[in-house]
Parts: structure tokens; C-alpha cells; sequence
């Protein structure tokens, strides 16, 4: 396990230099990557009966967001949801999810800051504000460094 934690450790300490870096695609697809490890970890715990499996679980789904993976970060946050958690750990997990969700409409907007490949299609869903089937208010919204780095840290 602790080879693991490890190497989810460094790969966010990496994801973290490229982002610093303006590497932005590098460092998403290391937060993808650490976001599988740390969801691994978190079952591993909840199977071995530790209770505060949890930390690692909202870990993973904040992995999956820095990742720009919506839909992962959300089913993660959704399966914690459906567990019995502690009223404060419950408020933090719905904090959390409303946060990605959030991070998720605004990135939908802007057509520079949508999501690629799987993700793109969460964009197109009804009630995503406006993916590639909505007018494209995009030429008005121009998105910025300091909007894109206050989205990587939601």
C-alpha cells in the first residue's frame, strides 16, 4: 500500500510543477492518473473496515477535477453520498460535489476551457448550461489565466 501512496504522492507533486509550468494537458492526464490510485486506496481501506475511507475518496474525486474529469469527480463524490457519513463529513462531500458541478457549467461555457474526449460529451447533456447544442456565448467570454487557475483549485 505504500508503494502506492507513494506514487500518487509524486505524481500530484508532478501534476503540480506542470500546471505551475503552463503544461496544463500534462499535468491533467498525471491527475487522472493519481485520481485512479487514490480511488484504488480508498477502496482498499473501506474494505479492510477503516472508516475514514472517505479521506481518500474525496481525494480522488478532487484528483479527478484538477484532471478536468467532471463526470469521475462527480460519480466518486455521489458514491460517498450514498454511504452513512458522519453529518460534517456529509456537508464537506456536498460542498465538494456542488463545487465540481460548478467547475463543470463554467468550463461548458467556454468553448478554450471545455473538456476533451469523454468529457466533452457532459457538456451536451441538458442542464450542463450550455454545451455545443446552446448559442455560443463564447465571443463575448474570454477566458483568462486568472479564471483558468481559480477553476483548477475549485
Amino acid at each position: 500500500m505504500s508503494e502506492r501512496y507513494r506514487r500518487k504522492s509524486g505524481l500530484i507533486i508532478e501534476a503540480d510543477r506542470l500546471r505551475a509550468m503552463d503544461m496544463s494537458k500534462a499535468a491533467r492526464e498525471l491527475y487522472s492518473e493519481a485520481a485512479k490510485i487514490e480511488y484504488e486506496i480508498a477502496h482498499t481501506i473501506q474494505r479492510e473496515g477503516d472508516a475514514e475511507y472517505y479521506i481518500n475518496a474525496i481525494s480522488a474525486a478532487s484528483c479527478w477535477l484538477m484532471g478536468g474529469r467532471y463526470a469521475a469527480a462527480q460519480r466518486v463524490l455521489r458514491e460517498l453520498l450514498a454511504d452513512p457519513l458522519p453529518p460534517s463529513v456529509r456537508a464537506e462531500v456536498e460542498r465538494h460535489l456542488a463545487a465540481v458541478e460548478h467547475a463543470q457549467r463554467v468550463r461548458c461555457w467556454a468553448p478554450n476551457l471545455r473538456p476533451q474526449g469523454e468529457e466533452a460529451a457532459v457538456c451536451s447533456q441538458p442542464g450542463s448550461n450550455g454545451g455545443p447544442s446552446a448559442p455560443d456565448r463564447a465571443p463575448r467570454w474570454r477566458a483568462n489565466r486568472g479564471l483558468r487557475e481559480a477553476l483548477a483549485l475549485a
